[in-house]
């Protein structure tokens, strides 16, 4: 791990560049660091500058360090390679090389929303964020309510989900050294102890700074299945998770509001542009994502008339929910190019629904 986490430490290297980087020593991340920039006969000049023995030494020396940190903290490194990355996340651009998790919750459920709004909620909003994470704890026990341990509807949606038995991940927009808001800190460690975690891309002495939040905003919009709005104004850090979420292929929820309702601008806005689905219960939610309630058999008709990849492909989504296309190729260990014409007539059998982004779910 401590090379995985140098290369995290590499300056300039995101997931994309560190991808290129591992062609070179066939995913081997230790090869990196221990063999001679010579030896690559690179053309690439600033793959030599990353490579050069003073770039690799002053990683190697932050990496040892957070090995250390985490270590004595109790925080887990999650390598981009590794099966218990969020699969989620490592569909998108710009996903972290190395995040960090504080907690032992599952980041690969079978169901994730995120919830965010306002940090300044009307009592109204508090309510409703609170009805809805309890309705989704009823209809739905295994969900995974994600947030980014804000003031408002971010803390409103850990601690429902904490009082309903649901298991809840705060996504921090700095190092694991510190908590921000401070006053926040005994929410965290009840998120921790009851079956959730702190998770971030920051190394543990990175402090706080705006952008970070913005970098944050993109974990909290694409590590989870949709990111649900409740609450906001036009402007402000929900409503860019929101255009987040749209942009990774994601859903986006939103619950409407009064057009005199400044709280509620962000929301009827998403609405306006459809961008966002508009939700007022968890039957809304399950609808909007494709997910059964636990326990409900399978629609009698799927098993009428269908060839065995088929059967496969409508079961999986039966167990899963909404899935990406590729997620189904490698759930199935067949090609795209193999499965897209079985999907297609799935879908002429009207027994499937197609999402935005290659996403796929059951029809109702």
């Amino acid at each position: 791990m401590l090379y995985a986490i140098a290369l995290s430490q590499l300056k300039g290297v995101g997931l994309s560049t560190a991808k290129k980087l591992l062609e070179l020593t066939e995913g081997d991340a230790k090869a990196l660091f221990i063999t001679d920039v010579k030896e690559f006969n690179l053309s690439n000049v600033h793959f030599k500058k990353i490579l050069s023995r003073k770039s690799k030494d002053e990683a190697l020396y932050l990496a040892e360090q957070e090995l250390n940190f985490i270590h004595k903290n109790d925080i887990t490194p999650l390598y981009f390679k590794n099966k218990d990355y969020p699969s989620r996340l490592i569909e998108c651009k710009g996903a972290p090389i190395i995040l960090y998790q504080k907690g032992k919750t599952n980041l690969n459920p079978l169901r994730a929303i995120s919830i965010v709004g306002t940090r300044q909620p009307s009592q109204q909003g508090i309510d409703t964020t609170k009805m809805l994470v309890k309705e989704i704890a009823r209809s739905f026990p295994d969900t995974l309510i994600v947030s980014g341990l804000a003031y408002g509807i971010d803390i409103t949606a850990h601690k429902a989900a904490l009082f309903h038995h649901l298991p809840t991940v705060a996504v921090l927009g700095h190092g694991m050294q510190m908590l921000y808001p401070a006053i926040h800190r005994s929410i965290a460690k009840r998120i921790i102890n009851e079956q959730g975690a702190l998770v971030t891309q920051y190394s543990s002495k990175t402090k706080v700074v705006p952008q970070n939040f913005i970098e944050r905003n993109t974990i909290v919009a694409t590590i989870a299945d949709a990111t649900l709005v409740v609450e906001s104004k036009e402007k402000g850090g929900a409503m860019a998770t929101a255009y987040l979420a749209n942009s990774y292929n994601r859903d986006v929820l939103t619950v409407p509001g009064s057009i005199y309702s400044e709280n509620s601008k962000g929301c009827n806005a998403l609405i306006k542009k459809q961008i966002a689905a508009l939700i007022e219960n968890v039957d809304d939610i399950a609808y909007a994502l494709g997910w059964e309630a636990k326990g409900k058999p399978i629609q009698q008709n799927l098993l009428f008339d269908l060839s065995i990849v088929e059967q496969k492909i409508t079961s999986l989504l039966q167990q899963k929910g909404k899935m990406s296309l590729d997620a189904i190729c490698s759930e199935l260990q067949t090609s795209t190019s193999e499965l897209l014409p079985v999907i297609t007539q799935l879908e002429f059998k009207d027994l499937i629904l197609a999402h935005p982004g290659k996403f796929y779910s059951l029809k109702k």
